[in-house]
């Protein structure tokens, strides 16, 4: 068996097999000697045929996912939120449940399958749940953000790049550093890639997309102004890419309500359908322009309400659906 007790291919019947007693009444008809079949005989073999061929799809439908999910991990109907833990010092993927996490042997990026480990949710450190080759943000999605930085629109989408390094997860420490002046949150929805892509058109780009979480894309907002056109000097330092906590594999991107939290008051508030360029628009466009790999995240865009952080604070990124990042800002002479 498969997640979910899903039957793989093999344990499942064929469904070219006939049903009893079917294979002989068709063969009745082909010869001389045939049996003169009555109304009844004839209604109960139409009624047999409905079943067997309702039944046979079925068991096709079934066939095809669990080849699917054993091929390349991917889900067989439903949603999951895969979860990257630490458990006893060791690192594994999971899938989130309710107060506790599945473990999983394989990779969510290729073939996968549940263990029967199992682990309360208190018992574990949640990670960032992917480690990507590189990090790709989306400036100037939403339309009210747009209006409030005093700009116009883009026509196509405009990104940068943050370092791996930047890199951190759920209830980790983001690091005010001590060069900064004024440290801003960005909450986003993040989109994480599934397989390499590379020249992908825009009706296929959710074959390549494993799922979407919350991700943060905090910024030194003075850096960033003074010298616009090197945004990588305010966007890079060190935990400066908050991520997590897991990865949902089935919602609409194009449809979610995201909320950004300062010391529990909401400072930003919006929906998905206010982007200026959707998933599939953004996904297509960065593949014609660069590789895309398995485990990398793009980040979408945040909305307006952009504002300044201080040492001490508690930042909350929440998606509908998906779930809450939360992360605490502490000083760089405290560490990580």
């Amino acid at each position: 068996m498969d997640r979910g007790g899903l039957a793989t291919s093999a344990s499942l019947p064929s469904p070219d097999a006939m049903p009893a007693g079917r294979s002989s009444a068709l063969e009745g008809h082909q010869g001389p000697l045939r049996r003169r079949e009555s109304r009844a005989d004839k209604n109960m073999g139409l009624q047999l045929w409905a079943a067997w061929s309702y039944w046979s799809n079925q068991i096709r439908v079934l066939q095809a996912g669990a080849s699917e999910h054993a091929r390349n991990g991917t889900p067989c109907g439903g949603s999951m939120k895969f979860v990257r833990f630490e458990h006893h010092g060791a690192v594994a993927y999971g899938i989130l449940g309710a107060g506790e996490v599945t473990e999983l042997s394989g990779s969510i990026f290729g073939s996968f399958h549940e263990t029967e480990r199992r682990h309360l949710l208190s018992e574990v450190r949640l990670l960032a749940p992917a480690t990507p080759t590189k990090i790709v943000c989306i400036g100037q999605n939403y339309l009210e953000h747009v209006a409030e930085i005093g700009s116009t629109p883009p026509d196509e989408p405009l990104f940068f790049l943050k370092p791996p390094t930047s890199l951190i997860g759920p209830g980790d420490e983001i690091v005010y550093p001590h060069i900064a002046t004024r440290v801003d949150f960005e909450g986003e929805l993040a989109i994480v890639i599934r397989r390499d892509m590379k020249n992908v058109p825009k009706a296929s780009v959710g074959d390549y997309v494993l799922g979407y979480s919350c991700f943060n894309d905090i910024t030194e907002r003075d850096l960033v102004n003074v010298k616009p056109l090197n945004l990588t000097l305010g966007k890079s330092f060190d935990t400066f890419a908050a991520f997590g906590p897991c990865i949902e594999t089935d919602v609409d991107p194009d449809n979610l309500q995201l909320r950004t939290l300062l010391n529990g008051k909401v400072m930003q508030e919006d929906s998905t359908r206010d982007c200026v360029f959707d998933v599939a628009t953004i996904l297509s466009f960065l593949s014609e322009r660069m590789t895309l790999c398995a485990g990398d995240i793009v980040a979408t865009g945040t909305p307006k309400g952009i504002a300044p952080m201080k040492v001490g604070d508690v930042v909350e990124v929440e998606i509908e659906k998906i779930g809450r990042l939360t992360n605490v800002v502490g000083s760089e002479a405290s560490g990580r």
